[in-house]
């Protein structure tokens, strides 16, 4: 892609520039126009290079999203005690959350990912600071995690689609749009232009070559107008999603099932319900996410393996440089519970932050049949995990195929397994009569996992660590953590890093790289 100052040399282009907002000491940016029925958040105000952006509301956090190339020069105001609208309270797992307003003095300012290592400078409360390169940013006042303000810094669009073009759904920027649930089809773009809001949902149902794109936002609104997961995809092929805003979902949001050769890119998921997983991977082959952020109410990102299909492994998720926020339930990263299959394999996960967990950071809870094996954790920063940093289990549950109807999790009116049959190490049970033999042939492995270069700046100790097999058939194998840093101390053994251990071999400790 050309530099600003190689387009300004040539002809025509210094109009376009200035449109864009160039100035010879700064790079490009694009600033979308937001619908007149949204109401900005009431207590950020931003700034890219001297434009205001439109900062969007929701339950968890406002957000802006903008792009841009070169340099963008960001400056944030507080508002202090603003009244928010009894709307955005929301209910999640039993509780109504309220955001708590902005207090000043700005005595504690957090801007993560902490691994860029921005320098903000404030002033009274404006915030003022430099990106260089895209970034999905979240900016915490006084650790004040019920009113963050996200900010969405993407690269400019290369080659946007237009209206009128060929095989293309174009939703145009400032509009509103109520779609219901929109059926994507073979060899068409979607496009939803910075600015647009589009109120519903996306199927992918046996289609192939499709494409969902642009800078705008898909809300799940209300759950009774939008009850479908707000993108899925079934038995669909080459598949691909991004640079969108995703909020609102009252379930799973993204959720690939039997799919193959999938894309998300730059994707941002905003949720806060009950059950709101991120992306949620079933049964599917060579999917690719990178560049995205995923702050949900469970996991941010799932593996699972079920369903009807003949074929349900899972083989082939790479995920880079993504963002997750785990917040209420769930875990980070999870592969599992629901592991339904022979194998489950060849994941990566590399150059990754998590801002924050609720539950583990990593998570492998195999409660199934399948063998999960070849998982590598690269470059992973962990910033707040203060429960569960590294969980590794094979067991029974009430995820498990074999779990009685009376406590088994898809049965609206199962009872709660009570007290005493659960496991103090996690979402473990074991029942009385069990016929042990037949549980045993039910349970599967996890073998074959590398973790490299892992650092965990919060110096909390969490109070799971753990690699914990079934029984001696059915365990934990073949596990190497190479460079575990935890609050600027290298880990070199199960005994130092406070890792139970049980029905597990072949757990190696190694200096980092």
């Amino acid at each position: 892609m050309l530099t600003a100052r190689q387009l300004l040399s040539k002809p025509g282009c210094l109009a376009v520039l200035l449109g864009l907002g160039v100035g010879l000491g700064r790079g490009a940016e694009v600033i979308y126009p937001a619908p007149a029925e949204c109401k900005p958040a009431a207590d950020f105000q931003v700034w890219v290079n001297g434009r205001e952006v439109f900062v969007y509301e929701s339950a968890v956090a406002p957000f802006v999203q903008f792009s841009f190339s070169g340099r963008a020069e960001v400056q944030v105001a507080l508002k202090p005690g603003v009244t928010f609208p009894a709307e955005l309270a929301y209910s999640a797992w039993g509780k109504t959350i309220r955001p708590t307003p902005f207090t000043p003095p700005l005595k504690e300012l957090d801007l993560r990912p902490k691994r860029l290592g921005l320098r903000p400078v404030i002033a009274g409360n404006v915030i003022t600071f430099a990106l260089d390169a895209p970034a999905n940013l979240s900016v915490e006042l006084n650790r004040n995690l019920s009113r963050p303000l996200l900010i969405f810094a993407c690269p400019l669009e290369e080659h946007p689609p237009r209206p009128g073009d060929p095989h293309v759904r174009y939703f145009a920027p400032g509009q509103v749009y109520n779609v219901g649930r929109l059926a994507l089809q073979s060899n068409e773009t979607v496009y939803i232009a910075g600015g647009a809001v589009v109120r519903g949902a996306i199927l992918a149902d046996g289609v192939a070559d499709a494409r969902v794109l642009g800078r705008g936002i898909l809300d799940g609104g209300d759950d009774a107008q939008v009850p479908w997961a707000l993108v899925e995809m079934r038995d669909a092929r080459r598949i691909q999603i991004e640079g969108l805003v995703i909020l609102n979902d009252r379930g799973w949001t993204i959720v690939p099932r039997h799919s193959e050769d999938l894309q998300f890119q730059n994707i941002k998921v905003i949720a806060w319900n009950n059950n709101s997983d991120g992306i949620d991977v079933v049964g599917c082959k060579r999917v690719r996410i990178a560049n995205s952020f995923l702050r949900n109410n469970d996991d941010c990102l799932a593996v699972k393996a079920m369903g009807a299909a003949p074929d349900t492994d899972v083989v082939g998720l790479e995920v880079r440089d993504t963002v997750l926020w785990n917040a209420a339930a769930g875990n980070a990263l999870e592969i599992g519970y629901e592991l339904r299959t022979r194998s489950v394999r060849d994941i990566l996960l590399r150059n990754c932050d998590v801002i924050h967990a609720e539950g583990a950071a990593l998570s492998i809870h195999n409660a199934d049949t399948a063998t999960v094996s070849n998982v590598r954790c690269e470059n992973i920063w962990v910033e707040d995990a203060p429960k569960r940093l590294l969980d590794l289990a094979v067991g029974f549950s009430i995820y498990s195929a074999d779990c009685p109807r009376q406590y088994n999790r898809g049965n609206p009116q199962r009872a709660a397994v009570p007290k005493e049959l659960r496991s103090p190490r996690g979402a473990w049970i074991h029942l009385p009569g069990d016929d042990l033999q037949a549980r045993q042939q039910q349970r599967g492995h996890i073998e074959g996992l590398r973790f490299t270069n892992i650092r965990v700046l919060d110096t909390t100790p969490a109070s799971v660590r753990q690699f914990l097999g079934y029984d001696a058939h059915h365990g934990v194998r073949d596990v190497t953590i190479q460079g575990l840093w935890i609050g600027g101390q290298q880990i070199l053994s199960a005994e130092q890093g406070q890792f139970f251990s049980e029905f597990a071999t072949d757990i190696r400790f190694l200096p980092g790289p």
